[in-house]
Formats: C-alpha cells, structure tokens, sequence
C-alpha cells in the first residue's frame, strides 16, 4: 500500500490561489500601512508629495530591492564557524571555545598576520 500523499491538480491550484490571495491581502494591508504613514509625516517634515497606494507599493518594493531581507534568515550553511564548524553546525558555545583553542585561534592569526601586510 503507497501511503505517500499525492496532491491532485485542484488541490494545487486551491493552495497556489490560496497563497496568492494571501500575498495580495498583505500587500495590501501594507501599503495602506506605508501610505498613511508617508501622508502624515513625509509632506509636513520635507515637504514632500503625498502619495497613492500604488505608490506606496512601489516604494515598498523599491525599498525590499535596494535593501534586501529585514529580519531574520532562515537559510541553510550560513553563518561563521560558530554555526557551521569543521564537522557540521556547532551546538554549544563549547564546542566552538574547544575548536577555537586548538586549530581556530592558529588559522585566525595566520589570516590577521596576512592581512597586516597587505
């Protein structure tokens, strides 16, 4: 017997127009959010133009361009050391302290040393 769930195409489609309607009704509720924010403050402290939702959307998206993800990351293999380490991710703060003592603080000294010539 295959218990492996198998999705059928109407049950893809309901979750994509789901996540859709979702992402609108967000985005929509934020830039309302940054529209009103803007009109109450931007004309009256640099006398700015006021703006229309849509524009508020546009400089939202404009903003998640040039600045990128605000807020935390969760992707996999980054971080420094601490996270990932020699032999997978680090668990404890010891494990770092012990791997730090015998072959970190050497290959860190030799990278400082390195950097201080050039």
């Amino acid at each position: 017997m295959n218990t492996c769930f198998r999705p059928s195409p109407l049950h893809i489609v309901r979750r994509v127009a789901g996540g859709l309607l979702i992402a609108l009704a967000v985005a929509t509720l934020f830039g309302f959010i940054v529209e009103h924010l803007w009109n109450a403050l931007m004309p009256g402290l640099f006398h700015l133009p006021l703006l229309t939702w849509l524009q508020s959307i546009g400089m939202v998206l404009l903003a998640r361009l040039l600045v990128g993800h605000v807020g935390p990351h969760h992707h996999r293999g980054g971080g420094g050391p601490w996270k990932r380490g020699p032999f997978g991710g680090w668990h404890d703060r010891h494990q770092f302290r012990d791997w730090f003592e015998g072959e970190g603080r050497e290959a860190f000294q030799a990278w400082k040393a390195k950097e201080d010539q050039a």
